[in-house]
Order: structure tokens, then sequence, then C-alpha cells
């Protein structure tokens, strides 16, 4: 998600003003707030008094996925946002394998990733590395 900038016009009088707020990642905006009451079906309201606006936001939620050998392990599919903390990435067990670690790419080319950081955003996938076990046929 990109920050993108909201306009919101108040016009009073002859003047008009702009009113913008930019929503921050991680969040989506909403809309505004207010103790004003209006008409829903009018497309335009008059507002004789100082009126606050108040943009309000809802936290956006990511998807976690984890794979292992080209398919989705979804036992594990998890999501988080922003604002929770440090999230551990669990270990993965599977009959005749050892867990060696979670990837970022299929290839295991990138470093091994042990935890998701508090204030992480976008969608996340994961690769298990796994290894053999000696007695497996």
């Amino acid at each position: 998600m990109g920050i993108y900038t909201v306009l919101f016009y108040i016009i009073k009088g002859t003047d008009c003003f702009i009113y913008s707020t930019v929503a921050a990642e991680g969040y989506e905006f909403i809309g505004y707030k207010s103790d004003l009451l209006y008409e829903a079906e009018s497309d335009y309201n008059v507002i004789n008094e100082d009126v606050e606006f108040v943009p309000t936001y809802d936290l956006v939620k990511y998807n976690i996925k984890y794979f292992f050998d080209g398919n989705e392990i979804t036992g594990l599919s998890s999501s988080y946002t922003i604002e929770d903390e440090d999230l551990q990435l669990p270990i993965y067990y599977l009959d005749g394998y050892n867990f060696i670690g979670w990837y970022e790419d299929s290839l295991f080319e990138c470093e091994k990733i042990y935890v998701l950081p508090s204030g992480s955003i976008g969608e996340k996938v994961y690769y298990a590395k796994m290894e053999k076990t000696s007695n497996v046929a």
C-alpha cells in the first residue's frame, strides 16, 4: 500500500479551504468523523459553525503464508498488523524431515528468517527448508 493524500474541502462563504491528511502505511483511511449532524441524502450541507473533522483509520491485516515443496502449509497460515509485537515464526514438523528454517525465497538464497519484526507491512510468504532424515527411503 502506498501513501496517498486525501483532500477534504470546506467552503465558508466564498472561501474554500483544503483540509488534507496523509494515510499512513499499515492503516486504511476510513473517512472523517465529526459531531456535526448532517443529511445523508444531500450532496452538500450548510455549516454555520466551527466544525472539526477527524480522520479515522483501520488497521490493515496482512496475511502470512508458509510453503514447503511447492505446497502451502495451510495449518500455519496466519495474519498480522503493523502494531503487532515481534512475531516468532513457527517451527515446522514433518515426519522424515528436519526443519532447517524459513526463507523469503523458494531457492533459499536469502538469509534465514526467524522473526517478523513489529512495524512490518505487506503480505508475507515464507518457504520451509527441510532436510530428509537418514532413515527415510
